[in-house]
């Protein structure tokens, strides 16, 4: 049995290898999903949580599916609520202010740990994330570039009796970095 040749999609090659609907969709806007405007948080409110924590700031009220804002009423008040905007989490000795996206630290802000210790910078998911400054609270500072929580890319390290250390960071550590002789 011979098979038949299958017809080719001319598109489907190259930068245009996505689905010609897709294309439609991007190029064209044909088939363009509804969207959205970017909602503006509410607030500021004052949450309390059971473990004592507690969350005063900026906040947004989730969405049903198709919803374009929250009603009012009982109904929006009961929808689950969440940080979004700029808010002040404290959790006993540890305390973050800072910008909120969707319940995650993301942004600029400050973390103070109860050791001490704090952070002041930027902020992706939860995660120090671009450029920072943290204090150890034995005098220790790293001031430069994080990624995914850890020191990464072009930083300053001063240990605690004040040497300054220079250089490129990788994954939290230091290999071949200069000492700043002043």
């Amino acid at each position: 049995m011979v098979a038949k040749p299958r017809r080719r999609n001319p598109l489907a090659c190259g930068p245009f290898s996505a689905a010609p609907s897709a294309l439609l969709e991007t190029a064209f806007g044909l088939f363009a999903p509804e969207t959205q405007p970017p909602r503006e948080p509410e607030g500021p409110a004052k949450f309390y949580y059971p473990n004592s924590a507690t969350y005063e700031g900026q906040y947004l009220r989730e969405l049903k599916e198709g919803e374009r804002e929250v009603p009012e009423g009982p109904e929006g008040d009961a929808r689950t609520k969440f940080r979004h905007g700029k808010g002040t989490l404290v959790d006993g000795d540890y305390r973050y202010d800072g910008d909120w996206e969707e319940d995650k630290m993301t942004g600029k802000g400050s973390f103070t740990f109860a050791s001490g210790a704090s952070y002041e910078g930027d902020f992706v998911d939860g995660k120090y994330h671009g450029k920072g400054t943290y204090k150890w609270a034995d005098g220790r500072v790293y001031a430069g570039d994080w990624a995914s929580g850890t020191m990464h890319g072009q930083g300053s390290y001063t240990d605690a009796t004040g040497h300054v250390w220079v250089g490129q960071f990788y994954n939290g550590a230091g290999p071949g970095l200069t000492r700043r002789v002043d």
